[in-house]
């Protein structure tokens, strides 16, 4: 077992599009790059109180807010966006008045710092919150990374984070499926990869 890990550079970032239900739909598409990803929760509290005094209080996680900023392919924008192209002529597409980015499925590959390890992460559900962002800067020296914010919501595993330390993970078939075809029984017992 590792006993120390340094996340220090993000690689071979993919998504995969869910359906209604936050199933994956097929098999995840490259991100981009990424050049930071920040995941915090967002805690709610709950108290029990006698008049004024408080008795008891339970900190518990709403969700996860996830920042993600890099340089995104094209066609992984389109759908963070929710631009589209219907009644349109070929070629164009645009952001329609009630655009909804669609849920997806973020995976990648974190490497330690001296590249001798690498974990697996997932996030099963993320929404992009942040809407349309675009930049454009004639004075820039260097192409800025489109800052995104997501929700990153608990899957039907009660989970919303996942990560494997590839050493450690001794599943081939999880190994294989994680980066394109990450579900969340994917990684549970007695689920897919069994």
């Amino acid at each position: 077992m590792i006993e120390q890990f340094e996340d220090f550079n993000i690689e071979e970032a993919s998504v995969q599009e869910l359906d209604s239900n936050n199933e994956t739909t097929g098999t995840g598409e490259e991100f981009g790059c990424v050049g930071t990803l920040s995941i915090e929760p967002e805690l709610q509290q709950v108290v029990k109180n006698c008049g004024i005094t408080q008795l008891k209080s339970v900190t518990k996680t709403a969700y996860l807010n996830v920042t993600i900023a890099g340089h995104i392919n094209r066609s992984v924008a389109n759908q963070l966006f929710g631009l589209t192209s219907d009644g349109l002529i070929t070629g164009v597409k645009a952001l329609d008045k009630n655009a909804v980015s669609k849920a997806m499925c973020f995976t990648a590959k974190v490497y330690n710092m001296d590249r001798s390890e690498f974990k697996y992460i997932a996030l099963p559900i993320i929404q992009n919150i942040s809407g349309f962002v675009k930049e454009i800067d004639n004075a820039a020296t260097e192409v800025a990374y489109v800052e995104l914010e997501f929700n990153a919501l608990f899957d039907k595993n009660n989970k919303a984070y996942y990560e494997a330390i590839d050493t450690e993970l001794t599943d081939e078939v999880a190994k294989s499926k994680w980066m394109k075809e990450f579900k969340p029984d994917l990684v549970k017992i007695g689920g897919e990869s069994v």
